[in-house]
C-alpha cells in the first residue's frame, strides 16, 4: 500500500461522514492548512503523528482495536517513519565521526606545537611575522 492510498482512505471516510476541513482539523488538533495540505497530497511524507491524528478523527481507534498496528496502511507509515530515522541517525553518526577526528587532530597539532616550541606553527608566528608584525 502507497502513502496516496493512505490519504485516500482518509479522504474517502471524511466524505462520507460528510466532514469539512474545519472539522477535521478540530477533531484531529491538526492545523487546518496541514490537514487541507496532506488531503491534497502536497505533503509527500506527513509525520506519522499527524497520519495517525487524522485516521483517528476519521474512525481508526487504534487505542480499541489491537490490530491497528497490523493495518497495512499503518505498517507502511511507520516503514517510512523508520527508514527517515535510520538515514538521519546515520547522518548524525558521519558527522559525529567527522568531527571526532577533526578534534583529535587539532589536539595533536597543539600537542606537537607546545612540544617543540623551537618549531612548528607557534614558532612561525612568533619570529617570522605570520600572527606579529613589527
Amino acid at each position: 500500500m502507497r502513502a496516496t492510498d493512505i490519504i485516500d482512505a482518509i479522504n474517502a471516510r471524511k466524505s462520507s461522514q460528510g466532514l469539512t476541513l474545519q472539522q477535521l482539523s478540530d477533531m484531529s488538533g491538526v492545523p487546518k492548512a496541514t490537514v487541507d495540505k496532506v488531503l491534497r497530497k502536497e505533503t509527500q511524507n506527513p509525520t506519522l503523528q499527524t497520519v495517525l491524528d487524522l485516521a483517528e478523527a476519521v474512525g481508526y481507534d487504534h487505542s480499541q482495536s489491537p490490530n491497528f498496528m497490523d493495518d497495512p496502511a499503518v505498517k507502511h507509515i511507520l516503514a517510512i517513519y523508520n527508514r527517515q530515522l535510520a538515514e538521519k541517525q546515520r547522518i548524525i553518526v558521519v558527522l559525529g565521526a567527522i568531527l571526532g577526528i577533526l578534534v583529535l587532530f587539532i589536539c595533536c597539532l597543539f600537542l606537537y606545537d607546545f612540544a617543540h616550541l623551537d618549531r612548528g606553527w607557534i614558532q612561525a608566528a612568533i619570529y617570522g611575522g605570520v600572527l606579529w608584525t613589527a
